[in-house]
């Protein structure tokens, strides 16, 4: 239990409080008989100066704590939208938008047109997809009839290819598509789910048990609402109690009934024989397709208006994805050469400061107008508080950093006349330019993941890279050439 205070420390506590009682006392006095005054005023006036006045004072009153509540406030974060249909009028405006030199610029132009020729054709598209090795080239052969060149070592689609299927007198157009887990390039894979969402049905063809790789690639076709159907293919490798157990299995996958099917073709055997020796053969497969048949004979009866919706909405849905991203990306670019220009700015303003400390007055403006800057770019906007307080803290992680001491040091430096004033100006320079593209960006990537301003997150990946000598290294070598420009600049100014 703590000591008591003594004597004289209780009485010095207790005269305190007595007079903070009776300034209470006299506070509370005062207001009354100020509140009496004025109520006595308010009813000698006439009844409509009267509830004017009041009005005018409760005015008064809400203006000031809205105003005060404004200016203390935290920012505002940025609400989630709801994920939406996408809509096409709203993807071809940000389409339109993004700059001409943006690579995916034509090419997803292309791909919104691409919907209306397809719809223009009024016929069922079917993509045949899978990973390699499974048997799809085989299966689009077997169906339509055509010749297709086929190599048994898997991998030998290298392109998205149609052929005409006509059933029951419906047209339907079989897309053979490139295996999603081709080794030899990620762009078959692409071009293969792109076929994939341009087409009304989706055949997902295994020659097996679901794969991990396979079952991401059917959540991702149905998270675009893409029909997928599993086809089991080289069912005549397995016994009939295999095929039973795999077929329960798929189903329970897929929630969907596999077609058990087998598009024939050539496979590569091993005979051994009598003495030992091995050898390796070509063996025809069976043709097994008419489950398949009817598969593509149900879909091509339903109403293809409705299909058609579907298939139109999950282009361009991935189309809007896709423009998301070359936003993004257009973005960062921006932010970059907002960051340049400013860390521009700051060379300048340490070039041109004459007495210690100025150089503090013009970064931490430019500073403030820095971070202004990027979070319009990102449509986040922080009261000015929020703003001053982000300045005022990276300020204080400055401490001890290296850019800093080089700031100091070509701050001292400029005290000497001829070389120590240029090369001392050029080092203050050059410390700042690293001070300013560190902030940036470390504010530019925290508002490209979240989207807001989130201070904290700002401020260490700012400290981070103050901390990291090779990431300083690396900014001081792409400065430098600014520095020059710099120093170019000033000096043709005082010419």
């Amino acid at each position: 239990m703590p000591a008591r205070p003594t004597l004289p420390l209780r009485l010095l506590l207790a005269a305190i409080l007595v007079l903070l009682a009776l300034g209470a006392l006299l506070t509370l006095t005062y207001a009354t008989d100020a509140l009496l005054s004025i109520v006595e005023r308010l009813e000698r006036l006439p009844t409509w100066m009267a509830y004017g006045l009041g009005g005018l004072t409760l005015l008064i009153v809400a203006a000031t704590a809205w105003l005060i509540y404004s200016l203390f406030r935290p920012a505002r974060k940025k609400r989630s939208k709801p994920n939406e249909p996408a809509d096409r009028v709203s993807v071809e405006k940000r389409l339109g938008k993004l700059a001409e030199s943006a690579p995916e610029r034509a090419k997803l132009g292309d791909e919104l047109l691409e919907i209306d020729r397809r719809a223009a054709k009024a016929v069922l598209y079917v993509a045949v997809f899978g990973e390699i090795s499974t048997g799809k080239s085989s299966l689009v052969a077997a169906l339509s009839g055509a010749e297709l060149t086929r190599d048994v070592r898997g991998g030998s689609t290298r392109q998205v290819s149609h052929y005409p299927l006509q059933l029951d007198q419906h047209e339907i157009v079989l897309a053979d598509v490139p295996g999603t887990n081709e080794q030899r390039g990620d762009a078959l894979a692409v071009a293969a789910r792109e076929e994939a969402l341009r087409a009304h049905l989706v055949l997902q063809v295994v020659d097996g048990d679901l794969s991990r790789d396979q079952a991401s690639e059917m959540t991702w076709l149905r998270g675009f609402g893409k029909p997928v159907v599993p086809v089991l293919t080289k069912i005549d490798r397995y016994q009939d109690s295999e095929l039973k157990a795999l077929r329960t299995r798929l189903k329970q996958r897929f929630g969907h009934e596999p077609v058990l099917c087998s598009g024939g073709g050539e496979e590569e055997v091993t005979v051994e024989h009598a003495d030992g020796r091995k050898e390796s053969r070509l063996r025809q497969r069976p043709v097994q397709i008419e489950a398949l048949r009817q598969l593509l004979q149900s879909y091509a009866r339903k109403p293809l208006a409705a299909l058609e919706a579907a298939r139109e909405q999950a282009v361009i849905r991935a189309v809007d994805l896709r423009v998301g991203d070359a936003e993004a990306e257009q973005r960062r670019a921006e932010a970059e050469k907002i960051v340049r220009e400013y860390a521009r700015r700051a060379m300048y303003g340490a070039m041109a400061a004459v007495a210690p400390g100025s150089d503090l007055l013009i970064q931490g403006t430019l500073a403030t107008l820095l971070v202004r800057r990027l979070t319009e770019l990102y449509d986040a906007r922080p009261s000015e508080v929020d703003l001053d307080d982000l300045v005022k803290a990276a300020g204080g992680r400055l401490r001890g950093g290296t850019a800093l001491i080089l700031a100091i040091a070509g701050n001292a430096a400029k005290a000497f006349p001829g070389f120590g004033t240029l090369g001392g100006g050029m080092l203050h320079a050059l410390a700042y330019g690293m001070i300013f593209t560190s902030l940036g960006r470390a504010l530019a990537d925290t508002l490209h993941q979240r989207g807001e301003l989130d201070p904290d997150q700002v401020l260490s990946g700012f400290e981070k890279t103050l901390g990291d000598r090779n990431e300083l290294l690396s900014q001081a070598k792409a400065l430098l050439p600014l520095v020059k420009d710099v120093v170019t600049e000033r000096s043709n100014a005082k010419d």
